[in-house]
């Protein structure tokens, strides 16, 4: 029964750690959301003559924040496996995607440099 018990501590645990890429991802997709909205709430306020330039001061600041919190996450080193820490710029960064054996990792590959592009061109 102790065994029962530990196990599914155990998993629970691991369950609840969280995992360096996956909270990058899930920075970039509020990230995304947000610029969003930010760019809906400046559109209108443009229109209405509202949008005034400390208040503009204030949304482009937070937005370059958030674009190279986003930048520096993307091209930090990958800690997350402690047998195998990758330190340096990530691989897909650094080395061309045909230098992957599967076709749906070189498919990955270049959706994080096209994420990278992007996210450089926004900031």
């Amino acid at each position: 029964m102790e065994r029962i018990v530990s196990s599914r501590n155990d998993a629970r645990q691991s369950a609840t750690r969280t995992d360096p890429s996956n909270s990058i991802t899930q920075f970039n997709l509020v990230v995304a959301v947000l610029s969003m909205f930010l760019l809906l709430t400046k559109v209108t306020l443009h229109t209405l003559h509202i949008f005034w330039p400390f208040l503009s001061l204030l949304v482009h600041g937070l937005l370059i924040g958030l674009f190279g919190y986003s930048l520096y996450g993307q091209t930090a080193s990958d800690l997350s496996d402690p047998r195998y820490p990758q330190h340096g710029a990530p691989w897909y960064i650094t080395k061309s995607c045909s230098v992957s054996s599967n076709y749906d990792i070189k498919g990955y590959c270049q959706q994080a440099k096209g994420s990278l592009a992007i996210t450089a061109c926004m900031l």
